[in-house]
């Protein structure tokens, strides 16, 4: 019920953009708001490749067969150090790779 809720409200703005653009005055910036949406979108896919790059690197650096931690738990730290927390990372306290 939550999700169609957040579908309305998206549809109900970009429905007012289509009609605020029928004023000369609003025109600029509903277009304007209409491309930072797809904008956005594109730097979305390139952030998460990125992040889904550097959570290889590290896969491929700290993951041991016989460690606790899943390799999900490597692409949320990422994720989570590209957003800026830097705390809560404890499982690699134990590892070789301290310097890194």
């Amino acid at each position: 019920m939550r999700l169609v809720k957040c579908i309305l409200v998206f549809i109900a703005f970009f429905k007012l953009n289509f009609f605020l653009r029928i004023f000369r005055s609003f025109s600029i910036l509903t277009t304007m708001v209409s491309y930072v949406f797809f904008d956005i979108i594109s730097f979305l896919v390139y952030f998460f490749l990125v992040n889904i790059n550097f959570s290889l690197c590290q896969i491929a650096l700290l993951y041991f067969k016989d460690s606790e931690v899943k390799i999900t738990d490597y692409f949320l730290d990422i994720y989570k150090i590209s957003m800026g927390d830097t705390g809560g990372f404890d499982h690699y306290k134990e590892s070789e790779f301290d310097w890194i």
